[in-house]
């Protein structure tokens, strides 16, 4: 009985926490950038649907950068290792990948 319920648990789990559940793109950050390898920008009008075109490409993206230019740029982005913020006033970045910063 305790196997069958833990089969059933790990089966709940396993469906209901696919990678756009796990990973959330809060906190927000302000004035923070992380350098990376690669950039790839779109338009979008704010920090919440720049998270949303990341989380749509996490194959991609481990983290977001968006600013005010161009009314809203998303700036998806891959980390370079070692980790390094970069102070960079008036954006709002979020890392939606399972690291931690």
């Amino acid at each position: 009985m305790k196997t069958a319920m833990t089969l059933v648990l790990v089966a709940l789990y396993a469906v209901s926490a696919s990678p756009l559940d796990t990973f959330s793109c809060n906190p927000l950050l302000d004035d923070v950038d992380y350098k990376s390898k690669l950039s790839v920008k779109t338009n979008q009008s704010s920090a919440e649907d720049c998270c949303k075109d990341c989380r749509n490409r996490e194959a991609f993206c481990d983290f977001f950068v968006w600013t005010t230019e161009n009314d809203g740029t998303c700036e998806l982005k891959r980390f370079k290792f070692p980790l390094t913020k970069v102070h960079r006033p008036g954006v709002r970045s979020s890392v939606i990948r399972g690291v931690t910063i």
